[in-house]
């Protein structure tokens, strides 16, 4: 009875050994075949955020000129593209692109959209779009297709579309402009002329017809006279 029960023991024990075994085996099994599966899948490369694209708020590099602060011209300035001014220019400054001032010019400014900013200008200054000053000293005449000012100026403003006083604006000088914005605090001394006409069409001329002039053939012709004839009737008389 013992021997049996030993027996048995012994087999359940071999048994449980060999199951063991099988499941350890099968994990394996199932582990190696995961792992393929993985192996034989691309990985996913992480998935990074756009960049957000920043737009210049200026042109930058070659396409603009910046003369910068200290700088001294003595004489006159042009540009083709845009420039900043941060230094000193006694003379004319003349571009086809912006202007931004923050400096001191003494002459007259011209440019496509014109900004001063804590500048000073001593001359006539003409914007072909936008003009905008702001905490500057100006002593000369504007002119603009718009502008926005938030300064004293000296000097008459022309504006082709709509001027806008700022509070600290102080005008002293005659105004003309097709729309006139005025915020409270802003001051101005001198005539305001609110225009909206446009300039008067050229009379069309009537197209000139060239006529030929008719070509008049005059025909000349001379008698013949006998000069012996005449000879002997002027010695008869005679």
């Amino acid at each position: 009875m013992n021997e049996t029960k030993k027996e048995t023991a012994a087999q359940d024990q071999k048994g449980g050994f060999m199951s063991r075994f099988g499941r350890r085996g099968e994990r394996e099994a199932a582990d190696a075949t995961i792992g393929e599966r993985a192996a034989a899948e691309p990985a996913e490369l992480p998935v990074r955020p756009a960049a957000a694209v920043r737009e210049p708020s200026a042109p930058v590099g070659r396409d603009m000129n910046i003369l910068t602060e200290g700088l001294v011209i003595e004489g006159n300035v042009f540009s083709e593209t845009a420039i900043v001014i941060r230094g000193t220019v006694r003379g004319d400054v003349t571009c086809r692109g912006d202007v931004e001032i923050s400096g001191e010019i003494v002459g007259d400014v011209k440019g496509k959209n014109v900004r001063i900013s804590g500048g000073g200008v001593q001359g006539d200054v003409t914007a072909s779009e936008m003009l905008h000053i702001d905490h500057s000293q100006i002593k000369g005449a504007l002119s603009a297709t718009h502008a926005r000012i938030n300064n004293p100026i000296e000097g008459d403003i022309t504006v082709r579309g709509t001027l806008t006083l700022q509070r600290e604006a102080n005008i002293q000088g005659n105004i003309m402009a097709a729309g006139l914005s005025v915020e409270e605090g802003a001051s101005m001394n001198g005539q305001i002329t609110i225009s909206r006409e446009r300039p008067a069409t050229p009379p069309v001329r009537p197209a000139v017809v060239a006529v030929p002039t008719p070509t008049v053939e005059t025909e000349i012709s001379f008698e013949e006279v006998d000069v012996a004839a005449s000879d002997e009737t002027s010695g008869a008389e005679e």
